[in-house]
């Protein structure tokens, strides 16, 4: 495993060989520094280790969202396409609703028609009759001075 730190590029197989049998090259960029301690060397091997184990947590997370974001996406698409279902079927009915309703409109005056009829009613036995009445009123100033009405 290659680690890059800001002064050197260390293989950490280096200090512990046994777990990675595939060590490449010690060094790489810059003339080697030996290790003089292997506690710091340990140290940066825990933290590869933590890295390591982080990432896999990571892919973990990432694959399991992923998996519950395309349910989520399919259950989305489900609704959507229910939902243009519905649409069509509202107006659809609408359609059916105004048609029925006009209809309706329309025997109401039927009805009221022949309930006419069944009373007696009709237009030929009715008269007419006009009378029209005529009023003349005269203001001067704004006062009214003479006021007539005439029927005929």
């Amino acid at each position: 495993m290659i680690v890059w730190l800001p002064w050197i590029q260390v293989n950490l197989c280096l200090f512990s060989s046994k777990r990675h049998p595939r060590a490449g090259p010690l060094l790489t960029g810059p003339p080697r520094r030996p290790c003089g301690k292997r506690a710091p060397c340990a140290k940066l091997g825990g933290l590869m280790q933590q890295k390591s184990s982080l990432e896999a947590t990571l892919r973990e997370v990432h694959e399991r969202y992923s998996t519950k974001l395309v349910g989520l996406q399919s259950m989305v698409t489900g609704l959507q396409a229910q939902m243009t279902l519905l649409t069509a079927s509202i107006n659809e009915n609408n359609l059916k609703y105004g048609t029925l309703l006009d209809l309706k409109t329309r025997l109401e005056a039927e009805i009221v028609e022949y309930r006419r009829l069944l009373d007696g009613e009709d237009d030929s036995s009715k008269t007419v009759i006009t009378k029209v009445i005529t009023v003349q009123e005269t203001f001067v100033d704004g006062k009214k001075v003479e006021s007539s009405t005439t029927k005929s």
